[in-house]
């Protein structure tokens, strides 16, 4: 489709819309420590745990249960029953909360709070639409994978997600007052293709290509800017992809639109390093108007087993980007919601948070000895199965280790990758400080 066609495509679809992861404890058996909060009424409603815990039951008044959330939750209702809320968790499922757990979330709760960037991804496996829907208000901006470059400079809109999608997201962003940064990506057969990049980069025409075409799709989108997210470039390509994204901001800022950047963790500058060696932060700050550190996977699936973002890790990252010419402001701190499970040799699977707890509840149930650990040192949680396989996750209480971080070091605020796999506890603290 040429750039013509879909923008045309866009702006009618534009026209049409109008506005642009259960434990196992007990129980709590005191009431909550704030005030009990009348359920709303009315499906359709988001509502917010307001106890502890709160456990979801398979019916009113029922001893079995489906899950438990923590403070600050939120889920949809789908109906009520009395003093009894139906609900709908992240993973489709429905089961009630007692009315005395949850309330009505609070109006304006970004105001004076640090930057929340959401990826908004749409998949076969995990769509981020959940949790983008009730968790709306409490981010500042979201970034949906919206557009696959290919080594010419031509657009495609992202393999999983449709246009009429990617415009109910970008609706509902403009509902809720969001920023939007369409995000441009090399990823091709199921990885990020080093060959597209390098042919991009290495071709003025393409790069100018490219650059006109991002410029047309955020003005036709009505978006605050492009998000950048070139991975796996060659470490020979690192002066073309800094004139690249200088190039880039120019056309983008002439028109009163952003650029920002999703950057490889690294701790010192390697520039012959496979992953992270393209990037030249010092040469790359100035032209970013928001820079997106990528502080996970620390380890990785086809690695060892191990942190997926220690917090020391994590910390010597931040303090190499401020270093190297960064402003705290514009840094925007990566945060994981998912987990790895690593079998005893190959390449680990992706687990939601929700998936990561279900696994546990599963394998506590076959071996009485499984057990949830905590790593003093890295700050994160882990526990061990079966004949070898050890799974690594993020969870509510390490994301506060590295928003600590954030704030330590005045960062401008975090971007979550990705909606739908977080731990939904964790969303109390994401705007919390």
């Amino acid at each position: 489709m040429s750039t013509n066609t879909l923008s045309l495509a866009i702006i009618g679809l534009l026209a049409l819309g109008g506005l642009l992861g259960g434990g196992r404890a007990a129980p709590p058996a005191v009431p909550p420590s704030s005030p009990p909060v009348e359920a709303p009424a009315g499906e359709g409603n988001v509502v917010e745990v307001r106890s502890d815990q709160a456990w979801v039951r398979e019916a009113p008044g029922s001893t079995e249960k489906l899950a438990v959330l923590s403070r600050g939750s939120r889920v949809t209702q789908v109906g009520q029953a009395g003093r009894w809320v139906q609900v709908q968790l992240p993973d489709g499922r429905e089961g009630w909360l007692s009315g005395m757990m949850v309330g009505v979330p609070s109006l304006n709760e970004r105001e004076g709070r640090r930057e929340v960037w959401g990826y908004y991804v749409e998949g076969p496996s995990l769509s981020s639409w959940s949790s983008f829907e009730v968790n709306a208000d409490r981010l500042s901006a979201v970034v949906p994978w919206s557009f696959t470059v290919d080594g010419q400079g031509r657009l495609a809109v992202a393999d999983g997600l449709s246009e009429a999608e990617l415009a109910r997201v970008l609706q509902r962003a403009g509902a809720t007052g969001l920023g939007t940064h369409l995000l441009v990506q090399n990823y091709r057969n199921g990885r990020f293709d080093d060959q597209i990049v390098h042919d991009l980069l290495r071709d003025p025409q393409a790069r100018e290509r490219a650059a006109e075409a991002m410029v047309a799709q955020a003005k036709a989108w009505g978006a605050q800017g492009i998000h950048l997210d070139l991975e796996n470039v060659p470490p020979l390509d690192r002066p073309f992809l800094t004139a690249f994204v200088a190039e880039l901001s120019q056309s983008l800022r002439g028109q009163g639109l952003e650029l920002s950047m999703a950057l490889p963790a690294k701790t010192e500058d390697r520039p012959s390093h496979a992953w992270s060696g393209a990037f030249d932060y010092p040469a790359l700050a100035p032209n970013l108007d928001r820079a997106v550190l990528m502080t996970y996977d620390q380890h990785h699936r086809t690695g060892s087993p191990g942190p997926i973002a220690s917090a020391p890790w994590v910390e010597e990252v931040v303090q190499y980007a401020l270093s190297a010419g960064f402003a705290p402001d514009k840094v925007l701190l990566g945060l994981a919601g998912y987990g790895y499970d690593w079998p005893r040799a190959g390449t680990a699977r992706v687990l939601t948070h929700a998936q990561v707890l279900a696994l546990l509840d599963e394998e506590r149930r076959r071996s009485p000895g499984v057990s949830l650990h905590w790593d003093s040192s890295a700050k994160t949680p882990y526990f061990a199965y079966g004949s070898g396989n050890q799974v690594w996750f993020e969870d509510q209480q390490s994301l506060g280790y590295k928003l600590r971080i954030a704030d330590r070091y005045g960062l401008g605020g975090v971007a979550l990758w990705r909606l739908g796999q977080e731990d939904a506890g964790s969303w109390s603290l994401l705007t919390g400080g």
